[in-house]
């Protein structure tokens, strides 16, 4: 989702604060799905060795 310039500067202070809170807990929530999908790989590979 890349909004244009103009979606920011409609956007008031706070509300483009909870923007950025939002899309930091987003960005977490997929860098602990690949890390888990990660250990799962590792258990399956560990399971065949």
């Amino acid at each position: 989702m890349i909004f244009p310039a103009t979606f920011i500067d409609v956007v008031d202070f706070i509300d483009f604060i909870d923007f950025i809170d939002f899309w930091i807990f987003f960005d977490f929530y997929w860098f602990s799905r690949i890390i888990s999908d990660l250990f799962r790989l590792l258990n399956f590979f560990l399971i065949f060795i």
